[in-house]
């Protein structure tokens, strides 16, 4: 995959989950090509990939850093309170039974549109 392609998969991603994409191309490219990780770029674990400070806030030159995979999962969870099956529920009856996108619903949550994605489509390891 090219760079360019690398970069406007990146930047269609961060749209579709409602993440504000403040890159250039040259500023996205150089901190890849700095990181000296742009070879070890992939979705496996031991890859490496783009990630947001506390995994809040827009893709920025200033709010990213490159780490692995495994790494940015860590980082994503670290802290946030277990969702409870009755919490889960209510995520799932909100989705729904409203016009919310996944992106929304987490927001009212306070979690991410991912994890909601997972409670929705029962892919979620379950707590309490």
């Amino acid at each position: 995959m090219t760079p360019k392609k690398a970069y406007d998969d990146q930047w269609r991603h961060a749209e579709d989950r409602g993440i504000q994409w403040s890159f250039t191309y040259d500023e996205w490219l150089e901190m890849w090509l700095v990181s000296g990780k742009w070879h070890l770029r992939g979705r496996k674990p031991e890859e490496f990939c783009m990630c947001r400070y506390g995994d809040t806030g827009p893709y920025s030159y200033r709010n990213c850093f490159i780490a692995t995979n495994e790494e940015n999962q860590r980082q994503r969870w670290e802290g946030r309170e277990k969702i409870t099956n009755p919490l889960a529920a209510e995520i799932i009856d909100m989705y729904l039974t409203t016009d919310y996108s996944q992106y929304e619903v987490g927001k009212i949550f306070n979690v991410d549109q991912s994890y909601v994605s997972r409670i929705v489509n029962k892919k979620r390891k379950k707590t309490a």
